[in-house]
């Protein structure tokens, strides 16, 4: 990741252990749809399992590209903490940061990355 000193860290409050997601992803692994498997497949893959959502787009061939991953990846937290019962952070101006159920998020000047938090990774090698 680049210097701190350029960028902003957004990490879930909530930490959740692998045997949490493993659990979780098993419980909405019938819901989800291909998109949504893809992006975390290509996550998981990219190195350091950290990507931007247009190259996440671009990794998992999602026709419309990032704002299709955004939405697919917020919708997929949200599944994910209905399934669970967590709750999302709440951003500032009210919204959620569904991302962070799978993600660290670093703001940099010119857009964001999502680096896979290690738990979600060691659920998905669990879960095969």
């Amino acid at each position: 990741m680049p210097s701190t000193k350029s960028i902003e860290i957004f990490k879930w409050t909530e930490t959740l252990s692998v045997s949490e997601y493993v659990s979780g992803l098993g419980g909405i692994a019938p819901r989800m749809n291909d998109i949504q498997r893809r992006v975390l497949v290509a996550q998981y893959n990219a190195p350091h399992r950290g990507v931007t959502s247009p190259q996440l787009a671009e990794l998992a061939n999602v026709d419309g590209g990032y704002p299709i991953v955004n939405a697919q990846y917020g919708r997929l937290g949200r599944m994910f903490l209905e399934q669970t019962g967590n709750q999302p952070d709440i951003r500032d101006d009210g919204y959620d940061r569904l991302w962070a159920t799978w993600s660290i998020g670093y703001k940099l000047p010119d857009g964001w990355v999502w680096e896979m938090l290690p738990a979600v990774a060691e659920a998905l090698e669990f879960l095969g």
